[in-house]
């Protein structure tokens, strides 16, 4: 749903489906290359935060302790506060805190890649990923066709048919999905930039892009506007306020206009549906849970109309014509075929005859007395 289509694409414009995996295998590469870089320079950012982090509290924050703050707690509390003494303490813990969590990481990764089978491990995934990716993408086509044959010719057609919804379905979800990504990328971004935070519009694709995993793309976008907030020199409120009020309403707008309205229209469910969805989804599996919601609903959807369809197209569906009335079935006395049915047509013509007979001579000395007056 991700590969094969743009692999389709670079076909119709009559370019080698070996050449177009080639291409798309590289730009993959130099996207996982662009996110690692992105990802470092969020962890770079983190790191100079902490470092700076006592000057930060030394120029911005004790002058307003050391006065106001200091007056209104000793006028209040009566108590003395010794913000030198604090300060002090707060370098030596904060001086600490990086090499603290940067020991976790580094015994991740000391711990992975240690060892010959481990490092062999790893190498492999690295080149037999892409090989596998390559193959499964060359030959998709012929797989699928070999896939169709396994289906009974008795059952093929509304299988096929099934299938083909329900893959359509989840391509547009997928289409869904990175709309949406864009989208949120696009009003972060915009969003930060406005109030003037270093990076705004990079932290806001990043957070877009990280978005289809949920809540992940918020979290970590808006954790990193919030270092360079702290780092923005005098801007800094301005910096902190606009972090907040932009992710705050973009998340809002994500929960109850984008994702319902976009995924509605691309899944072809109603937007109260895939709220609905997405809350029984996260309260089974969780993240995992409203990952799968949407698609999951689409093919429950689908399913349930064509069982609906069967159920209607099969003997127990009452039909019109099972209900209705005994007096609009022929009877023997209107049946055309049926002699004693001429008979009794040919009496009824005889005493018509009669009556207009009859009704002459009386009509025709009526019309006598009239002539001779005239």
């Amino acid at each position: 749903y991700l590969l094969d289509p743009v692999v389709d694409w670079f076909e119709r414009r009559k370019i080698n489906r070996t050449v177009a995996i080639l291409i798309l295998l590289v730009g993959l590469f130099l996207a996982a290359g662009i996110m690692v870089l992105l990802i470092g320079l969020a962890v770079r950012d983190f790191r100079d935060v902490i470092e700076e982090f006592p000057t930060w509290l030394q120029e911005q924050v004790l002058p307003w302790l050391r006065g106001p703050a200091t007056e209104w707690v000793a006028s209040t509390l009566g108590v003395d506060l010794d913000f030198e003494s604090l300060l002090v303490e707060l370098r030596s813990q904060l001086a600490d805190l990086a090499p603290r969590l940067a020991g976790p990481v580094q015994t991740i990764l000391t711990s992975a890649l240690s060892g010959t089978l481990a490092l062999v491990a790893w190498l492999a995934n690295v080149v037999l990923i892409p090989l596998f990716s390559f193959y499964l993408l060359r030959d998709f086509d012929r797989m699928m066709g070999g896939a169709k044959k396994l289906v009974p010719p008795r059952y093929r057609e509304r299988v096929l048919e099934v299938a083909k919804e329900i893959d359509q379905t989840i391509a547009a979800f997928v289409r869904g999905q990175l709309m949406i990504m864009l989208i949120l990328g696009i009003l972060y971004g915009i969003g930060l930039t406005i109030f003037r935070v270093k990076m705004g519009m990079g932290i806001g694709l990043l957070a877009g892009l990280l978005c289809f995993v949920p809540y992940l793309g918020f979290f970590l976008g808006s954790g990193r506007a919030v270092v360079r907030s702290l780092m923005g020199g005098e801007h800094m409120w301005l910096n902190l306020i606009g972090t907040g009020v932009t992710f705050a309403v973009v998340q809002g707008l994500e929960g109850t206009i984008i994702t319902p309205k976009v995924m509605g229209d691309k899944v072809g469910l109603h937007p109260v549906w895939v709220v609905v969805a997405l809350l029984v989804g996260a309260h089974v599996l969780g993240v995992l849970g409203m990952l799968l919601a949407i698609p999951a609903a689409a093919i429950i959807q689908i399913l349930l109309r064509h069982a609906r369809k069967r159920y209607e197209q099969s003997e127990l569906f009452p039909h019109a014509e099972d209900g209705a009335p005994d007096s609009e079935e022929p009877s023997a006395v209107d049946d055309p075929d049926d002699p004693d049915v001429d008979e009794e047509r040919a009496a009824e013509e005889e005493r018509a005859a009669d009556e207009e007979t009859e009704d002459r001579p009386a009509e025709e000395e009526l019309e006598e007395p009239e002539a001779q007056e005239a």
